[in-house]
């Protein structure tokens, strides 16, 4: 069977963005018939995808020849147009860097810079590691290039069906949704570099440490997360919940992280709102129960976003603005209130 030879679709090309960028939006992005259009709020350079052409392969069923009566897997195999979107320079202003040394024993210490594209932050660093040279970023998509040709019927008489072609396509894009292109070197987008008080384990103290922003889900970080601008309150954070006197670890001056003007810490992620309300406790009861319950629905009310009315006037807490443990003490403070008898 001949090879066949394909290039990307404008129906590739919106999945592409859709898959970088979660809502195929990139700053000012609009579709109109088959020309794509992509901007930036104001002014700006608009730059074009770098791309390459990548060999490929996928299957179809298909019959070998007229004489056969069973359909099999035929491999055929072409080449496809990958893409990584190019951004002005001026479009991607320095937002962040911090000192960080690698985990190897021959690591040495560098500075990992930030820019901020369109809400989200990029580096040349995927954790420890140094992103490569853009040769390197479409070997990537070339890693997926390899259709399945699919399974024969197992026991109960289902079939796995052979990946198809454009399937095939979307997984060599998929691998690059990740990186721009800023002055011909390739950048990835990373978490946001935050300061997190850890435990310290059962006998230590808390200390604080350079880590990444936890991603969003379904609640805000937990509260031993802080932004960049928040070490003063990282430490107090520690020194509170240490078990003596003994100050706890922090870190040193030099490798806390830089934050370049215009940019403001905690933009990228949903950092925790640090409320202030008795907690439940076991034996809560009556007024003391009524007391810390209505402290804790005061404090609840002062998050941005955190209390939603539909139009029938009924109030609704967005639990994504809250952390989890938040979300389980008005949860217990509920339960305690109706086991007590309260008319909520």
């Amino acid at each position: 069977m001949s090879g066949m030879t394909n290039t990307i679709s404008h129906g590739a090309v919106a999945a592409r963005e859709a898959a970088r960028h979660g809502d195929g939006k990139f700053g000012e992005q609009h579709f109109d018939s088959d020309d794509i259009t992509l901007g930036f709020a104001g002014a700006a350079e608009e730059l074009p995808d770098v791309e390459r052409e990548l060999p490929y392969s996928w299957y179809e069923m298909e019959l070998p020849s007229s004489r056969h009566r069973k359909y099999v897997p035929v491999k055929h195999e072409g080449t496809t147009t990958v893409g990584i979107e190019q951004v002005a320079a001026e479009r991607a202003p320095a937002a962040m860097s911090v000192r960080k040394r690698g985990w190897r024993s021959d690591a040495t210490e560098y500075e990992q810079q930030f820019r901020l594209i369109d809400g989200q932050l990029y580096s040349q660093h995927i954790g420890d590691e140094a992103v490569g040279a853009l040769d390197d970023v479409f070997q990537y998509a070339s890693g997926r290039s390899e259709g399945s040709p699919g399974y024969e019927a197992n026991r109960w008489n289902a079939a796995t069906p052979p990946e198809s072609q454009w399937s095939v396509m979307q997984k060599m894009q998929d691998q690059v949704s990740d990186y721009v292109i800023i002055d011909g070197q390739p950048w990835h987008r990373e978490p946001e570099p935050v300061y997190k008080v850890e435990s310290g384990g059962f006998y230590g103290n808390p200390y604080i440490t350079v880590a990444e922003a936890p991603g969003d889900g379904k609640s805000t970080a937990s509260d031993n997360y802080f932004t960049a601008d928040q070490y003063d309150e990282a430490l107090a954070y520690a020194k509170a919940n240490s078990r003596d006197d003994a100050p706890p670890r922090g870190v040193e001056e030099a490798n806390r992280i830089v934050v370049a003007d215009g940019f403001t810490p905690g933009s990228t992620w949903s950092p925790a709102p640090r409320l202030a309300y008795q907690e439940p406790e076991w034996d809560m009861k009556g007024q003391k129960l009524q007391t810390a319950f209505n402290q804790l629905r005061d404090a609840i009310a002062t998050v941005p976003g955190g209390i939603t009315e539909d139009a029938n006037g009924n109030k609704r807490i967005n639990w994504s603005k809250y952390t989890d443990e938040q979300q389980d003490h008005y949860k217990e403070f509920v339960k305690k209130s109706l086991e007590d008898g309260v008319f909520l």
